[in-house]
């Protein structure tokens, strides 16, 4: 599903939570890794965030 999604845009994901997960091995080539400070810097780029939580 996230590779599907790739394709239409940049797909992110939080380092610590794949890493948590032990779905790193999982994940497709062009989703980008970042940490929490990656993740501020894209918020305010960006102005949006979606959060399962």
């Amino acid at each position: 599903m996230l590779a599907e999604l790739a394709t239409q845009g940049r797909v992110y994901a939080l380092q610590g939570d794949v890493e948590a997960r032990g779905i790193s091995s999982k994940l497709a080539d062009n989703i980008k890794l970042v940490d929490y400070a990656g993740f501020v810097d894209l918020v305010i780029e960006n102005g949006t965030a979606v959060s399962w939580v």
